[in-house]
């Protein structure tokens, strides 16, 4: 879901080995995102192929790719803090 005053756009993606991808995308010129929380902190997020790494800074159209693992995480809300202020995205 996207609402018109988030700056930021959040999916979510199946991986390999039940792996479940939540990616966010700038909608901004730049914004840097501090902190991807899933379920209100129930579900482990960390970054593609390394563990977590903030703050990571976007440019419009840029994607951050996070994973957690679909067997233990059902996503039903993602939060992404970012220095623009606080968003949270109900994924239903």
């Amino acid at each position: 879901p996207v609402f018109a005053s988030s700056p930021v756009s959040v999916y979510t993606s199946p991986g390999p080995n039940g792996i479940l991808y939540v990616e966010v995308q700038s909608d901004v010129n730049r914004i840097t995102i501090q902190n991807v929380v899933v379920n209100r902190g129930n579900c482990d997020v960390s970054s593609t192929g390394q563990m977590r790494v903030y703050p990571s800074t976007l440019g419009y159209g840029d994607v951050e790719k996070y994973r957690t693992y679909a067997s233990s995480c059902h996503i039903r809300e993602v939060q992404v803090i970012t220095d623009q202020g606080s968003y949270i995205f109900n994924m239903q």
